[in-house]
């Protein structure tokens, strides 16, 4: 799930995300597939994977982890 500051009504969707300019997103994973009981500290390594689909401006885009609501 996922959800983009140009589309706040948008409950993720859509099949891209817009970064970048004045467009701010936030992807949500859903982990409920794990075997129950999985932790956090049970999970040694998680690799996203990021495609570029089109660039309207050269630059950068920042990606971070969110720790709160």
């Amino acid at each position: 799930m996922h959800i983009d500051s140009a589309l706040p009504s948008n409950s993720g969707n859509l099949p891209t995300i817009n970064v970048g300019g004045t467009y701010s997103s936030l992807v949500q994973f859903d982990f409920s597939a794990l075997p129950a009981g999985t932790s956090g500290s049970s999970v040694s390594k998680a690799t996203p994977f990021l495609w570029v689909n089109k660039i309207g401006t050269p630059g950068a885009i920042d990606i971070r982890t969110v720790t709160s609501a």
